[in-house]
């Protein structure tokens, strides 16, 4: 089950995001800046491995007004045999924000983009065992290169918190 993020309410806000100034006719807030983020949390029920897919879209106002963010957590089935090697929870999180780039490219223009995943980079983290392979997968379908750990702050922060934040809830 997921509860999705509101394209109304997303394209609505990015209106605000794009007027113009009645005078000048230059926009009010050019150097917005719009980050989309995913993470996961792994965890047992009733016996079988699930993950919580969270993915959020924060959009940074001017680069210096705070932010508006919105979030989404999906549940997915969790397949990875060896809980120290998420290769497939990673690559979810990639196929997750992908999928959430694709369903909201035509609302952010024509203001910047990042992808960001919650993937470290360092060989010792477990989520390295996917890195390249998510970083390639997000490239190849979104021409983007992604931010990973440390420098991914919608994923770690954002996506990693949404829920506590009031952003994104599960669905019932």
């Amino acid at each position: 089950m997921k509860k999705q993020i509101s394209k109304i309410e997303v394209m609505q806000f990015m209106d605000k995001m794009r007027s113009t100034d009645p005078d000048t006719g230059e926009m009010l807030y050019p150097d917005t800046k719009v980050y989309m983020g995913a993470d996961s949390t792994r965890y047992k029920r009733m016996g079988r491995w699930y993950a919580d897919y969270t993915t959020v879209i924060a959009v940074h106002i001017n680069g210096r007004h705070g932010c508006k963010m919105f979030g989404e957590i999906t549940t997915e089935i969790d397949y990875d045999g060896n809980a120290s090697k998420p290769f497939n929870r990673m690559i979810m999180e990639a196929q997750k924000l992908s999928e959430l780039y694709k369903r909201f490219e035509d609302v952010i223009k024509p203001f910047p983009v990042e992808l960001h995943l919650d993937i470290n980079r360092d060989p010792n983290a477990g989520s390295n065992v996917a890195a390249a392979a998510a970083a390639g997968f997000i490239q190849g379908t979104t021409g983007i290169v992604p931010e990973l750990k440390p420098t991914s702050l919608a994923a770690s922060f954002g996506a990693d918190r949404a829920e506590d934040l009031g952003v994104a809830r599960k669905a019932a």
